[in-house]
């Protein structure tokens, strides 16, 4: 049975009988579990487990068209200006690049799932160190995907031919 109290006391374990324990920092700077099993209090907000795979491929999934009509997939993508805020999804801009998707969590774990459709790459970022900035984690992770799929790709010799420098580029001596 799993306690229902935010606080386990001193218990720094983040791992018990298999399941991620939710932690927060306290000030003595070790880690206190916060709770066990969040989704007695979340089951209006989706109450789900899920690992960053599984929520990549529901995100391409999702955001590909291959779950809800085309209809459905636009009213989803139709932004609020104010807020950035469609029907379940958001979008944001990450390293230059639009992704849509959403955040997420409860008591002491975060998530943040974004699809780059342009690209067709997703980033999720999962933690349970609670109060932790998943999207400045995936700001970091788009950063660097995205400078490395940018740099114009090397050309490669055709096969057969020389790697070796040509005399004309041979330097003087």
């Amino acid at each position: 049975m799993w306690p229902s109290a935010y606080s386990y006391g001193s218990r720094t374990s983040s791992r018990k009988g298999g399941v991620a324990l939710s932690m927060r920092a306290r000030a003595s700077a070790a880690l206190m579990a916060v709770c066990g099993r969040a989704t007695g209090v979340a089951w209006a907000a989706g109450a789900m487990a899920s690992t960053p795979t599984d929520l990549a491929t529901w995100a391409s999934a999702l955001y590909g068209g291959e779950v809800v009509s085309d209809e459905a997939l636009a009213e989803m993508l139709t932004f609020r200006k104010r807020d950035e805020y469609g029907l379940g999804t958001r979008t944001r801009d990450f390293a230059g690049r639009t992704a849509v998707g959403h955040l997420g969590g409860i008591r002491g774990f975060e998530l943040a799932m974004w699809h780059f459709p342009d690209d067709g790459a997703t980033i999720v970022a999962l933690t349970n160190r609670g109060m932790f900035s998943t999207d400045k984690t995936v700001k970091l992770l788009a950063r660097t995907l995205f400078s490395q799929l940018d740099q114009a790709p090397v050309a490669s010799p055709a096969p057969g031919a020389s790697v070796a420098p040509s005399p004309s580029a041979a330097p003087a001596s």
